[in-house]
């Protein structure tokens, strides 16, 4: 306003100049400002066309190369070790995580969702539904996994194909050892109401004296959560249910987790398995870079 005042100041004739000028360039602004949004929108949408065709057609060219013959599952084994030498990278913690009650989901693909991820080198496989029904089902499993799982399906971390089986060991009554993979099991209670005891403790840690409130962080509470969940973040969820929710899965460690939704609530396929694995490879996390 100041530099238009200046710029007024010389004389009548030049004041009426330049008070037209700015109003045909206000009207004018007014007329294109919509009609460049609209060209700004349209340019918007036609780069998330572009890049969601490129997406599409890639996922299309790698299901059709790896689904023009049927694997045999005595054969999984051998495509997971091809497989693990294709991917960039491997999650050391896949989550599991079921939308809705999982009531109708086959125990057996449960079973062999745990098979695969071991044969492709995953330590961590953490299995979640809010109400807890795998949970109850702990013993279950380790006895079906113990019975039921083939040997020509199993491929230790280390690529050494093995005759047998080894017993899965019960760590607690959350989690199942098998052959070097970690299976939890979780449910709602250790999502949102897990930071809030963990909250908690830090609280009775400063009235006892053994904390001090200048030292209370985000690492001080990272440091509580791990003690209580000795895991590491999920890189990789598998969401399995049309709901797209996580339904209340661990809300402190998906920070960084890369979500992939599987549409089907009754199965997951071990080719739909090795394409999030082969999706969870080329993603480049810059973490704020």
């Amino acid at each position: 306003m100041v530099v238009i005042s200046i710029l007024l100041t010389p004389g009548p004739s030049f004041n009426s100049v330049m008070l037209k000028s700015l109003y045909y360039l206000q009207l004018s602004m007014g007329i294109f400002s919509p009609l460049r949004s609209a060209v700004l929108l349209l340019l918007w949408q036609l780069l998330h066309l572009l890049i969601s065709a490129y997406t599409f057609t890639v996922s299309i060219i790698w299901r059709w190369r790896h689904a023009r013959h049927t694997i045999h599952p005595a054969d999984y084994a051998d495509t997971a070790r091809r497989d693990r030498q294709c991917l960039s990278k491997i999650p050391v913690h896949l989550g599991i995580v079921f939308a809705a009650t999982p009531s109708r989901f086959p125990l057996e693909n449960l079973l062999e969702l745990v098979t695969w991820s071991a044969a492709f080198g995953v330590a961590y496989v953490s299995v979640y539904d809010a109400q807890g029904v795998w949970m109850s089902r702990v013993r279950e499993v380790r006895s079906r996994l113990m019975q039921e799982v083939p040997a020509s399906q199993f491929l230790l971390r280390d690529g050494v194909r093995k005759n047998g089986v080894k017993k899965p060991v019960a760590v607690d009554e959350k989690m199942i050892n098998f052959n070097g993979v970690n299976v939890i099991f979780l449910s709602e209670s250790d999502g949102k109401s897990n930071i809030a005891k963990c909250a908690e403790d830090v609280c009775r840690d400063v009235l006892n004296g053994t904390l001090s409130t200048e030292d209370i962080d985000q690492n001080v509470l990272q440091s509580y959560i791990s003690d209580k969940q000795p895991f590491p973040d999920p890189e990789l969820i598998l969401k399995i249910g049309r709901t797209n929710s996580l339904a209340g899965y661990l809300p402190w460690h998906v920070r960084l987790s890369e979500i992939i939704y599987c549409p089907r609530w009754d199965s997951v396929s071990f080719q739909e398995f090795r394409w999030a694995l082969y999706r969870y490879s080329r993603v480049e996390q810059r973490i704020g870079r």
